[in-house]
């Protein structure tokens, strides 16, 4: 249950609206050098962030800062304020961006710059994301405006800071050590969210167990009434986290083949130097200890004597008040400076020292949250109403593998068929698939589907957030191995009571609960994605990443096209989004093959989940990596008839372009399909208004009338040709000797991705996984597009992505996304 806990705190009007009036002036005295030092931190230091000061005339001075995150700008002459502080830095695996507006300058002073300085920055501009403000912006502040902004943020803070640090703490001037006492301490504490509208601050101690709602305080940017409310005043004690990454230090400083000894396919033997890391019974999404970190254990690239580094712990989230447990994020570096972070739960310990706890959870399940930023540069043949995807996303991706068995008596979980230690990842290299594992599990059960449940509600007969009733996920009938789950459908009222009414290791009084409305047993499904999406729009007017010019042809489908257990109908509200913004949670049902529920637990997601217009805001301020035009072109543009567009690919290169302080990528991806339709207006059923459709039925039908009820009216009266008036679905391989007589199983749908630095902006030649491929026109062209229709169904399209992801400070995965089609 979520209960509202938020505090509405409304800024000034000086300090929300850009007023066209002097700037900070602040020119050098001849007598006086000017000069500006600080800490960048967010209660883990930015180690070595590239710190870019720009004046109010656009002028720019950059410097590193140093391991402690503290920089300096020794002579600041010839620079006008007021000044932009940016602070862009890797913190583990992520980009950490932060900001601060420095009003005026009369000789040495400080500027932190911290989620603090961020969130006062974020109150002086309308954007979500702040970006590099243009001398216009900088010059229209006003010392009123800038010290509203940060006195706004002070007072909400005061409670914490009388008890963290006394009187007379501001976030800009306040000098501190990065060294998680006094200031650093409360930056441990405050969890900052930046929108278009307002910015939030919470504090992440204020919560006693894994599900509690965690009480925010919103500072609007709209004019109102003075500053008023305050944050919780729940505090922890200096963590003193040095202890914990000495305790790695000398752990990664054994010889890798020393670390783990005596490997057999079910068990090692730990080095005692990284014996005391964990305490006994250790468990994280089903992992104990020595597999949860075998693949590092095993690397000859970590090496603490050879200049891999544990640098610091950051809070997310506390986890429970007593004993004292903490989600944090363990950040660290390789011997060749490339930096990892690991998701941890931590353990107080009676000496006041920390140790590894995990999450206790006995199988593997997480939620993440996505921002997706798509552009399709699909021009469809036949004017095809719904073809074209170019939008913003916002939503979660549930994960769960589902390679596990259960004791058929008591249910207990079992995942050591995935199991080797013998290997350098402490799992199976081969014969771990879900097929196999079914094949092998004896007496034992298997799953069969999961359902997920989550924060959301109905408005008439649609619906904002998660479906109430819950979505159902099952096994890609696209993926071999089949390590994870997609989204299949949404679940109906009866089949959530039914659900709800049912104990653990009970069977489920809906029998076949996994199965189709034909009956299907084997709980598979022709959806290939784990996202369910919480907010979706068209993106319009976009400019042709090809030619440089607005193309209104690019403009995405009405949203309505959106169909499927995948979307949510409506935005969520106010106060549905403050839910997402401050780590919800999420309520998994597992359910085995022999129809019973075997599984229930919370899985909280530790972040923020932005609305999808930040996603185009985090764009237009350039702030991702952007795949270049040699690359769209080579494997995108399917007029140029280029030979990596007419062929199936087995390998890929790519280059791509980030802006210096942007958020670089950490993944790059290729993802292809072949879909098959029957196009014709509206949707075919007897309801339809178009009279030739009123006769299909069957498989003839399309499934858009069962599925999304109601938008069916709404979509069989949107002029124009429907793609999918009918068949609709995923095309089919070859089979080796039979053709499409029958077809293969296979369905046409793959994806590969590949880590990189996120200083790189280069893929080499990369061979695909074995068995993976990147659909082209070849692939169109062999598709088979099913026999079991009355009518053979003659159209397909080969739809092809090439991405780059990041992910922010606070966890979100962003995907910048370029497509497009060809047609058959």
């Amino acid at each position: 249950m979520f209960k509202k806990l938020t505090k509405m705190l409304l800024l000034p009007a000086a300090a929300a609206v850009l007023v066209a009036c002097g700037g900070g002036g602040g020119g050098s005295s001849s007598q006086i050098t000017n000069s500006i030092s600080g800490v960048a931190a967010i209660g883990a230091p930015i180690s070595g962030a590239l710190i870019t000061l720009r004046d109010v005339n656009g002028k720019t001075v950059s410097v590193s800062a140093d391991t402690s995150g503290e920089y300096s700008f020794a002579d600041l002459s010839g620079f006008v304020a007021p000044f932009q502080i940016t602070a862009s830095g890797q913190i583990g695996d992520r980009q950490v961006v932060h900001h601060a507006i420095v009003p005026k300058i009369s000789g040495a002073q400080t500027a932190n710059v911290s989620q603090l300085t961020t969130a006062a920055t974020a109150l002086l501009v309308t954007s979500s994301s702040i970006g590099d403000l243009s001398p216009s912006q900088l010059s229209a502040l006003t010392d009123s405006s800038i010290q509203n902004a940060y006195d706004s943020i002070k007072i909400v803070l005061k409670p914490l800071t009388d008890k963290l640090i006394g009187n007379n703490f501001d976030p800009l001037t306040t000098q501190f050590k990065a060294n998680g006492e006094g200031a650093d301490l409360l930056l441990d504490h405050v969890a900052m969210n930046t929108r278009a509208g307002y910015v939030e601050l919470s504090n992440k101690m204020a919560s006693s167990t894994e599900t509690d709602t965690v009480s925010t305080v919103v500072i609007s940017k709209s004019a109102g009434v003075s500053p008023s409310g305050a944050m919780d005043a729940a505090t922890i004690e200096p963590p003193k986290f040095k202890l914990l990454l000495d305790k790695f230090t000398a752990c990664f400083a054994v010889s890798e083949t020393a670390r783990l000894t005596n490997k057999t396919v079910s068990s090692a033997t730990l080095d005692p130097a990284c014996a005391d890391l964990a305490v006994p019974g250790y468990l994280q999404n089903g992992a104990p200890f020595m597999l949860r970190w075998a693949r590092a254990l095993n690397s000859n690239t970590i090496n603490t004597t050879a200049g891999a580094k544990f640098n610091s712990v950051d809070i997310r989230l506390l986890s429970n008040a007593n004993p004292l447990r903490l989600a944090v994020n363990i950040n660290w570096q390789d011997n060749a400076g490339s930096g990892y972070t690991t998701p941890e739960v931590i353990e107080k310990q009676s000496d006041d020292t920390w140790k590894l706890y995990g999450n206790r959870r006995k199988v593997s399940a997480s939620v993440d949250a996505t921002l997706n930023y798509l552009r399709d540069m699909t021009v469809a043949p036949n004017n095809y109403n719904n073809v074209n995807f170019s939008r913003i996303e916002s939503g979660m991706r549930f994960q769960f593998d589902p390679r596990i068995t259960f004791d058929a008596t008591t249910g207990e979980p079992d995942l050591s068929a995935t199991i080797d230690y013998r290997t350098s990842t402490g799992y199976k290299n081969t014969g771990a698939s879900f097929s196999a594992i079914n094949t092998n599990k004896g007496l034992k059960t298997i799953t069969q589907c999961v359902v997920v449940m989550g924060p959301g509600r109905f408005e008439g007969s649609k619906w904002m957030g998660m479906f109430p009733h819950g979505v159902m996920l099952k096994r890609p009938s696209g993926s071999t191995v089949q390590d994870y789950l997609a989204i299949d459908r949404r679940l109906t009222s009866a089949q959530k009571t039914a659900l709800n009414q049912t104990a653990l290791n009970s069977t489920v009084s809906i029998s076949n609960f996994c199965g189709n409305t034909t009956g299907q047993v084997d709980s598979v499904t022709d959806t290939s994605s784990s996202t369910y999406l919480v907010e979706s729009e068209p993106l319009l007017n976009q400019v042709h990443p090809l030619t440089g010019v607005v193309s209104t042809a690019m403009n995405g489908r009405d949203s309505r096209w959106n169909t499927g257990a995948r979307y949510a109908r409506m935005k969520p509200d106010a106060e549905l989004a403050k839910t997402f913004d401050n780590n919800p949670v999420f309520t998994y049902y597992v359910i085995d093959s022999d129809n019973k529920l075997r599984m229930k637990f919370n899985v909280r997601y530790l972040g923020e989940l932005p609305p999808a217009s930040v996603a185009k805001d985090l764009v237009d301020a350039e702030m991702l990596s952007v795949p270049t035009k040699q690359t769209l072109t080579k494997y995108l543009d399917f007029s140029a008839t280029g030979a990596a567009t007419l062929n199936n690919q087995s390998s890929v290169d790519a280059t791509w372009t980030t802006k210096s302080g942007a958020i670089g990528a950490d993944l790059v991806g290729f993802y292809s399909e072949v879909s098959r339709g029957r196009p014709g207006p509206g949707l075919r059923g007897p309801l339809s208004i178009h009279t030739a459709n009123q006769s299909f039925t069957g498989l003839n039908a399309d499934g858009i009338w069962s599925a999304d009820d109601d938008l069916a009216a709404e979509l069989d009266a949107i002029p124009g040709i429907n793609f999918w008036n009918a068949a609709g679905g995923f095309a089919k391989e070859k089979h080796p000797t039979t053709a499409c007589s029958p077809s293969s199983t296979t369905s046409t749908v793959d994806t590969s991705s590949f880590g990189v630095g996120r200083s790189m902006q280069e893929l080499s030649s990369r061979t695909l996984a074995t068995g993976s491929v990147f659909y082209g026109v070849d692939g169109l062209t062999d598709a088979c597009l099913g026999t079991s229709f009355s009518t053979p169904v003659t159209n397909a399209y080969v739809y092809r992505e090439v991405w780059t992801r990041t992910y922010t400070e606070k966890n979100v995965r962003v995907y910048h996304i370029t497509a497009n089609k060809a047609f058959r």
